[in-house]
């Protein structure tokens, strides 16, 4: 009945190391890879920077810029968004005034009759001036 079990150790180091490990290293190694696969040796002697004078002779060239595409456009759009957020607010003020537009307000303002009893009997209650004896048998007539 009794079943003994053995550790079974795997016959490898490489288990050791979780997939997430693994995908890591071998992603890092592949970049460095590319890395020196894609490095152009400069001769020395030259200048570091190439001469774009020759190519660029009779076109309108544009600026450069050290950001890319993508970031342009998200400071773009952050600075419409921003835009809009500081002038729609002005001019609705300006047109309206700080008043809450109709579907923004409380819709009733009235009390019930219930809640207008009970503000009446409040209002009374601290008009009057109650000794101890009478503040007790005033709550007790309310319980």
């Amino acid at each position: 009945m009794l079943e003994l079990r053995r550790n079974i150790n795997p016959p490898s180091s490489l288990f050791r190391f979780s997939i997430p490990q693994i995908l890591f290293v071998t992603f890092f190694i592949s970049n460095i890879v590319k890395q020196t696969l894609a490095f152009e040796k400069i001769n020395i002697t030259e200048t570091a920077t190439k001469s774009y004078e020759e190519e660029e002779e009779g076109k309108i060239v544009p600026h450069r810029t050290f950001l890319e595409t993508w970031e342009i456009v998200i400071i773009c759009v952050v600075i419409v968004i921003l835009v809009f957020l500081i002038v729609l607010p002005i001019v609705y003020v300006s047109l309206f005034g700080w008043v809450l537009p109709a579907c923004c307000r409380r819709k009733r303002n009235e009390f019930s009759h219930i809640q207008q009893n009970r503000e009446k009997k409040i209002g009374e209650i601290w008009k009057q001036q109650y000794t101890h004896q009478q503040y007790t048998q005033v709550q007790q007539q309310y319980k």
